[in-house]
């Protein structure tokens, strides 16, 4: 089976959580026998594809279904519903119907959606938006999680106690926020990821981080070493109003440390999934009181047991059955 993957950001213009997810992907796939290519890539292979594979239903893959002229194949989507505000999310299904004008960009997330022969969803709150907000059959959506690589080392947690932060620093995921919220009495806050913020909200950045002594900025740093600061950390803590299905979060999951998230449409799904490893908060009395808690654990000798996420292998193998089923039926 020859498959392609196609979305993200050029490797030229940055990259982030999703760009990760298409290689880990793609390199689940390969260890299932699968001969893959990778839009943008140096392959020159010409043979014929059995299907391609698109992740996000962002205005760049609308316009490349628009314009697919070459290689015709079943599609599946992996839409990963991001947003950049809650009342975005909740307006989505109307919008997204809006056939008056040019096409907004929840138009072209509809079109993009609608356009597969099957999609794949990260969780049952996912799928059971794109049914109710695109009118996607629910024999043509399944949940396919992401993956986690990340193994425990047993590393010395007896340190200082620290709570971290990781990702692109960027609007949605509203750093800036979690810094000004972060009280001087609070253990040390650290946080991993390139600066994404320019002209002001970047100086606001800069001038948070002058004036917090208990917040660290790292910048990017290798896996192996955000493996290690997250498997000692208190906790990952997220406050982002938007995810998908983290990877950071996941990975901490894997490396038996909880995570604190902001409540959102995916956070009872987490939930399910690995019980009390998640917490979540609605306002800052609920972080807070999440924060006290887990510092106070941390220092003791007790530690939540926590189920671990898929290992990409096994998202690999998912993939693949989906892949198969899409073209029975599409043939």
């Amino acid at each position: 089976m020859k498959v392609g993957l196609v979305g993200g950001v050029p490797s030229i213009m940055g990259g982030g959580g999703l760009e990760v997810q298409i290689g880990k992907t793609a390199d689940a796939l390969r260890s299932q026998g699968v001969d893959v290519v990778v839009a943008g890539s140096s392959d020159t292979n010409s043979e014929p594809f059995d299907l391609i594979h698109m992740f996000g239903a962002d205005p760049a893959n609308w316009n490349y279904l628009r314009n697919w002229s070459i290689n015709r194949c079943s599609l599946v989507v992996s839409p990963i519903l991001v947003f950049d505000s809650l009342r975005q999310a909740k307006l989505e299904r109307y919008l997204s119907r809006i056939r008056v004008g040019p096409t907004t960009t929840s138009g072209m997330r509809r079109g993009v959606v609608l356009a597969a022969d099957h999609v794949v969803a990260l969780h049952e709150g996912e799928r059971e938006q794109l049914m109710r907000w695109y009118g996607v059959p629910s024999g043509t959506v399944s949940v396919v999680p992401n993956g986690s690589e990340a193994k425990p080392t047993e590393a010395d947690r007896s340190g200082r106690p620290f709570f971290i932060c990781a990702g692109t620093i960027n609007s949605r995921k509203d750093q800036l926020s979690l810094i000004r919220d972060w009280p001087a009495d609070f253990p040390d806050l650290v946080l991993v990821g390139p600066l994404g913020l320019t002209g002001i909200e970047a100086k606001v950045f800069e001038r948070l981080l002058r004036s917090k002594l208990n917040v660290n900025w790292l910048g990017k740093v290798s896996q192996s070493k955000l493996w290690l600061l997250q498997e000692t950390a208190c906790a990952t803590v997220s406050y982002s109003q938007s995810e998908g299905e983290s990877l950071v979060v996941l990975d901490s999951l894997a490396l038996s440390t909880p995570v604190l998230i902001r409540e959102s449409g995916s956070t009872q799904y987490l939930r399910s999934r690995y019980g009390d490893g998640v917490l979540t908060f609605t306002t800052n009395i609920d972080f807070y009181s999440a924060v006290k808690s887990l510092k106070t654990e941390a220092i003791s000798t007790e530690f939540r047991t926590i189920p671990s996420p898929l290992s990409w292998s096994e998202v690999g193998n998912r993939l693949v059955g989906v892949y198969q089923r899409t073209n029975g039926r599409t043939r």
